[in-house]
């Protein structure tokens, strides 16, 4: 499991291309039982860009505010995994 300080080294030290799987599982499920994910998802989602903007509803929303130092995609490993839920690889590729 990737750990709060390997993300901040790998984005000090990533250069362009270069990619890492920072989760395999369902993120959306995970998080919820996995703080040091929860961390590691929104450090990510930071360098990609994204912040919090409040919605006008006592809810928040991501928006892409900045230019992206990382670009987030997924891979499907699996249909159903062992919880029934599809099985992603997470994965951020340096810009």
């Amino acid at each position: 499991m990737m750990t709060y300080g390997d993300c901040v080294d790998w984005l000090k030290t990533a250069k362009p291309g270069d990619c890492i799987v920072y989760h395999t599982g369902s993120l959306a499920l995970d998080r919820a039982s996995n703080p040091t994910l929860v961390m590691v998802a929104e450090i990510l989602l930071g360098a990609a860009g994204y912040r919090f903007i409040p919605d006008g509803h006592n809810t928040v929303r991501w928006a892409q505010l900045e230019t992206p130092r990382v670009h987030l995609t997924q891979r499907k490993l699996t249909s159903v995994g062992n919880r029934g839920w599809p099985v992603f690889e997470y994965i951020a590729t340096k810009r």
